[in-house]
């Protein structure tokens, strides 16, 4: 929400009376309206930016993907956990990983296609730091799909806690917690 306008979020949860106090609290802190499904496959149908965020051993939806969609997959982290369909990276036009060896041997959303052949690693096109560091545009067209699974990275965690920690200290907030 900090950089896209998102006007409604489609929310899916196994879990429906979750997915309603998710949608809630969304709907009176951001003033977005939510909409909460009952299946994965119809939340995504009309979404531009999916997010899944799961422990889930097999893939939480098994739909295609629509043209122009954007995949951030930040939930699996296990070599036996898979929230993405094989045949959902095989869309994709670009598959970005924080680290290309962590994410084949770490989560299970790229070892089992690579393992079975669904995927190949030159499928694996980027990895986050070479975007940035090189302000790549990864997306050619309106119509690409594009895939970013994260893994997560120990140097990344640190980054982002230095960030926080930096700005509560310009702004004279949280609580000194000594060591």
């Amino acid at each position: 929400m900090a950089v896209r306008n998102i006007k409604i979020i489609h929310v899916y949860n196994r879990t429906e009376e979750k997915a309603k106090v998710f949608a809630k609290k969304v709907k009176s802190e951001y003033n977005i309206k939510c909409k909460v499904y009952e299946s994965a496959n119809d939340a995504i149908k009309k979404g531009e930016i999916i997010v899944t965020a799961t422990n889930s051993k097999t893939p939480v939806f098994n739909c295609n993907l629509q043209k122009g969609v954007h995949v951030n997959a930040v939930g699996s982290f296990k070599p036996d956990m898979q929230e993405l369909p094989p045949h959902a990276l095989a869309q994709a036009d670009d598959i970005v990983v924080e680290s290309k060896e962590a994410a084949i041997e770490e989560t299970g959303d790229l070892k089992i296609p690579l393992n079975s052949k669904n995927l190949s690693e030159k499928d694996i096109t980027e990895e986050l730091g070479d975007i940035i560091l090189r302000n790549l545009n990864i997306r050619n067209s309106d119509d690409d799909i594009t895939v970013f699974k994260s893994v997560g990275l120990a140097i990344v965690d640190v980054t982002v806690a230095n960030y926080f920690y930096r700005k509560a200290l310009t702004k004279n907030i949280g609580i000194n917690v000594p060591f």
